[in-house]
């Protein structure tokens, strides 16, 4: 999944989120935007269409997540 955040202060927020939330995480990259944005492409374990929907819904709960592009 790519998540778009205001800032770095997003990223322990979302990485925290998800493993509170039972998202077992395999790997992050991050990314800084000229806009000063950060992007993170963050690839979970055994993710099927339902945790789709349900990690997009929590995800765009938090301040600093600005968009949110999963795919399985």
């Amino acid at each position: 999944m790519a998540i778009q955040l205001s800032s770095a202060n997003g990223i322990s927020k979302v990485t925290d989120l998800l493993l509170k939330h039972d998202y077992r995480i395999e790997n992050i990259s991050v990314k800084d935007q000229a806009s000063g944005e950060v992007r993170l492409q963050v690839r979970c374990y055994n993710i099927d269409n339902e945790m789709l929907k349900d990690v997009y819904t929590l995800l765009k709960t938090e301040d600093e997540v600005l968009s949110v592009d999963v795919e399985n």
